[in-house]
């Protein structure tokens, strides 16, 4: 017989996982990581099938690195599809690109998003 051992890891506060993001991409742009963070965080915040987790933030962080987007540009998600993980999620996907996360998030933490 095996056995497993279950340990649970508390997924990373902002203050870590800017740190984590950090590490990997070290010329990071101070004010693209902070708006990318805080869109990732909203984007976990709706409650998607598949939350995107950390691989997930340091994939779609390096893609907006190397296509030079600044803090501004990326409200609509550009590149997103290395943070979604379902099919499910592709439609809210596409409202969030069309609206934009702030909106989408809005509507979500006021109830009018289901």
């Amino acid at each position: 017989l095996r056995r497993c051992i279950y340990h649970y890891i508390n997924f990373p506060s902002a203050e870590r996982l800017e740190a984590i993001v950090r590490l990997h991409h070290p010329g990071a742009e101070p004010q693209l990581l902070k708006a990318a963070i805080t869109i990732f965080y909203q984007l976990r915040a709706l409650k998607l099938e598949k939350s995107p987790a950390t691989a997930e933030m340091l994939d779609w962080f390096a893609y907006l690195a190397a296509k030079n987007f600044s803090a501004n540009e990326i409200e609509k998600l550009p590149g997103a599809s290395t943070l979604i993980k379902s099919q499910g999620d592709l439609k809210r996907l596409s409202e969030i690109q069309r609206l934009g996360i702030n909106t989408v998030y809005e509507r979500r933490t006021t109830n009018h998003y289901n």
